[in-house]
């Protein structure tokens, strides 16, 4: 539009045989005042059809007859700062609503047995700061998330949904083409779908090429 602000749109079509088709259009606004800094403000619909798990039977689960796709919408708005020539750090606000949200549902009187079902509205809120830098053959980078998912109709905590995240690595090329990188996560314990909590954890990784 200008030498400041752009405008991109698209659109996609997508049809299932079980569930039938969906048009998901998408578009953005980015801004960008100097070579150092932007804004983005990126809107879209998202569909999600039933995956072949979730629709065929199990040991474990049995299907619904009844089970179609899910279908949302997203807002999000992202703001990038060039902090030196070689860090980055951005920052984001995110908002999203799914409709007929796909989840696990425990099936007669015991939790031997499940069924995937649409089983509400889900909206979510959240934040993520991160910064990504290089320094030759070193690069690495550290983010940080926090979000509040829940089912419209109960207020309830999603299933499956840490409220924190914080991530983090670092790589290095060595000499030979040898490539090393240590990261590490941490997450929140999640609400299982027996409505109780699971712990706290941090996992580390150490890859080697």
């Amino acid at each position: 539009v200008t030498s400041v602000l752009s405008v991109l749109a698209g659109v996609r079509y997508d049809s299932y045989d079980e569930v039938g088709s969906a048009l998901t259009p998408r578009g953005a606004l980015i801004l960008t005042p100097s070579r150092a800094t932007s804004f983005k403000l990126l809107y879209g619909r998202a569909y999600r059809a039933p995956s072949l798990a979730e629709r065929e039977p199990s040991e474990y689960a049995i299907p619904d007859p009844d089970l179609t796709a899910e279908k949302g919408g997203t807002l999000e708005l992202i703001y990038q700062q060039r902090l030196s020539r070689n860090v980055l750090g951005t920052g984001s606000l995110y908002d999203y609503r799914l409709n007929g949200l796909i989840d696990q549902v425990a099936e007669g009187s015991t939790d031997d047995l499940f069924v995937f079902r649409n089983v509400s509205n889900a909206h979510a809120q959240g934040m993520e700061v991160g910064l990504d830098s290089r320094f030759g053959t070193l690069s690495g980078y550290a983010s940080y998330s926090q979000q509040r998912a829940h089912d419209e109709l109960t207020n309830s905590v999603l299933t499956n949904s840490p409220k924190h995240l914080l991530k983090g690595g670092a790589a290095v090329r060595l000499p030979g083409g040898v490539r090393t990188a240590l990261e590490g996560r941490y997450e929140s314990g999640r609400r299982t779908i027996a409505d109780t909590w699971t712990d706290d954890f941090f996992v580390a990784d150490l890859h080697l090429g």
